[in-house]
């Protein structure tokens, strides 16, 4: 799952401000609070490492694609060509 349109690979970014108003979107889920919950958990734990990708308008940041073809994946390695 990511920001990516399906056709093209092409990277939509949220029309917000900033990533910490993105941020209090998905802390504002009714089940956070929640005893059973594990959101606070996993969003505590996953935005740190997204916050720069979610927001970046930077290469490789703005298309999927191979890091040698000027992109990013998730499914292949660096150096898979």
């Amino acid at each position: 799952m990511s920001n990516y349109h399906s056709f093209g690979a092409m990277k939509f970014v949220p029309d917000l401000p900033s990533f910490e108003v993105f941020k209090k979107i998905l802390y504002s889920n009714p089940r956070i609070s929640e005893p059973d919950s594990h959101l606070k958990h996993y969003l505590d734990l996953i935005l740190p490492q997204v916050d720069k990708e979610v927001f970046s308008l930077e290469k490789p940041f703005t298309q999927l694609n191979f890091p040698h073809e000027g992109g990013i994946t998730g499914y292949f390695s660096t150096n898979m060509n």
